[in-house]
């Protein structure tokens, strides 16, 4: 590889693209691996139902119905209307949005040290296994991932320019980019756009925050860097001020009531913490210990290193915090400290003999792939939801009714069978207080158990009712929230022309034209 005249260039040599679009290739091919053959989870059936809303409903309507603004939801939309919704269509877009952090790692790590460390950087990038994971899915994370991204290469051209000047140095090489202060534009807005893709972006714009007060604090940065980071935080707060008020409401509300994530206790925050670095267990202790050499490896760059520890590890740190007070510590959550340990990874091998380097490289692209493994199903998955949406499509929404045992099969049934909640259709829930939070984006009338009576059903057409004949145990329902009782008042008198299972999932079709 060619070496850099100073970790400070930005100009690429032909080698360096080269480099790039080969990590990109083997990036995309990786990422696209089994790609059709993996079904969606319940949290991507959420963005999928939202992207089959209108326009001015999605974004206008439902703005502040989920607990993140629905951007990404609009660019799965119109991604779906130009390329399709086959399963590997739809998680091409995360895909192409994630391969974009490729060129930016580079570009960051080509900041931080000359030599092969951009190179080695982006090897282990690629095969990350957070960037596959959040590569794959069909959520906000990979725009999010996008957008912190661009935030951190900003982050590092700046402090390194305020670290040259402040050791006396100036930008004479023709390299030097964008002034300042478009710099710290970018970086506010960058943060803004990780805010607006996914809540999390608050937490790395802290941590972002922390960073500067460190590194002033103890002399690293001077002075003047804490006064424009102050008005680029200005400027931030001010490109976000659309998205503050649904994030307090749910902050308040959603979050701060019965969420769903569990208290953190020791077992439950370990569980997690692995999850984000899926490696396998007997390399767990080596990698971590890889990791804080990288740490120590960048201490001749005392500014880039609390960046990256900031990242890496004060990033759950925060959100541990937090959780005390509002549970949210999933891996998921900080899984943007698990990509960023990349570089830090590689900031420790550049720092070893060729051999040991590329012996550290080679044991970590290993690992990674055999957690890459874990990730890919063994063989074409159909959910039990795809198997019931089946038999709904000859529903009939001017004639025929719908009622789902269970509300939360909405999403995943809907996206399969559109047609099916264009007519009349209810949901009952196994508490009635427990609504999920994107009940305003559902199709189906959510009915209180006590009020199942209230339902009207037509003399002619179809009843289809979809439960679950099998309770999943971890839900832990109480034998006073099931809805059997309710849909039996709704189903008295008629009796079941057929039935279909698939899974822990049934389907009872009424004809609704017999006596009653």
């Amino acid at each position: 590889m060619v070496r850099s005249a100073s970790p400070d260039a930005v100009s690429l040599t032909r080698t360096d693209r080269w480099i790039i679009v080969a990590m990109m290739g083997v990036g995309a091919a990786l990422l696209s691996v089994r790609l059709g053959w993996q079904e969606y989870w319940w949290d991507e059936h959420v963005t999928l139902m939202f992207t089959r809303a209108g326009w001015y409903e999605l974004m206008v309507e439902h703005w502040g119905t989920d607990t993140h603004r629905p951007v990404y939801y609009g660019l799965q939309k119109a991604w779906n209307a130009l390329f399709g919704d086959s399963t590997a269509a739809v998680r091409s877009l995360p895909i192409a949005l994630s391969l974009l952090l490729v060129p930016l790692f580079y570009l960051t790590a080509r900041r931080i040290a000359p030599g092969p460390f951009a190179a080695i950087a982006i090897i282990l990038l690629i095969s990350a296994p957070m960037f596959v994971y959040q590569g794959r899915e069909v959520r906000m994370y990979c725009l999010a991932n996008l957008a912190m991204a661009a935030a951190l290469w900003c982050a590092v051209v700046l402090a390194n320019r305020a670290r040259r000047r402040m050791r006396g140095g100036a930008d004479t090489s023709p390299d030097a980019g964008p002034s300042d202060r478009w710099l710290w534009a970018g970086f506010a807005a960058a943060l803004a756009l990780a805010f607006y893709a996914q809540a999390l972006g608050l937490f790395v714009m802290t941590l972002f925050g922390l960073w500067i007060l460190i590194c002033v604090g103890l002399g690293v940065l001077p002075l003047r860097f804490l006064w424009q980071g102050l008005a680029a935080f200005a400027f931030y707060v001010l490109l976000i001020l659309p998205a503050l008020y649904p994030f307090f409401i749910h902050a308040t509300g959603t979050v701060g009531g019965s969420f769903w994530v569990p208290e953190p206790s020791v077992r439950f925050i370990y569980d997690q913490t692995a999850a984000a670095y899926p490696y396998p267990k007997w390399s767990k202790p080596v990698v971590a210990l890889m990791i804080l050499w990288g740490l120590w490896s960048l201490r001749d760059r005392p500014h880039l290193a609390w960046l990256m520890g900031c990242m890496v590890i004060g990033l759950p740190l925060l959100v541990l915090g937090i959780s005390f007070f509002k549970p949210l510590y999933l891996a998921r959550v900080i899984a943007w400290g698990s990509i960023v340990s990349v570089l830090v990874l590689a900031a420790g091998l550049v720092r070893l003999p060729p051999v040991l380097r590329w012996g550290g490289v080679a044991f970590l692209v290993v690992n990674q792939l055999l957690a890459f493994q874990t990730f890919l199903p063994p063989a074409p998955e159909r959910t039990p939801e795809r198997q019931i949406a089946a038999e709904l499509q000859d529903f009939d929404p001017g004639r025929d009714v719908l009622i789902l045992g269970y509300q939360m099969l909405e999403p995943a049934l809907r996206w399969h069978a559109p047609q099916a909640f264009e007519g009349a259709a209810y949901g009952f829930i196994y508490a009635d207080h427990n609504r999920n939070v994107i009940d305003a984006a559902m199709r189906s009338a959510f009915v209180p158990r006590a009020d199942a009576e209230q339902i009207a059903l037509p003399q002619t057409g179809t009843l289809y009712v979809v439960r679950e004949a099998e309770l999943d145990p971890s839900r832990q329902v109480a034998s006073e929230d099931d809805v059997t009782a309710a849909l039996g008042v709704v189903t008295k008198g008629l009796d079941v022309a057929r039935s279909v299972t698939a899974g822990p999932l049934q389907l009872d079709l009424y004809d609704l034209e017999q006596e009653r």
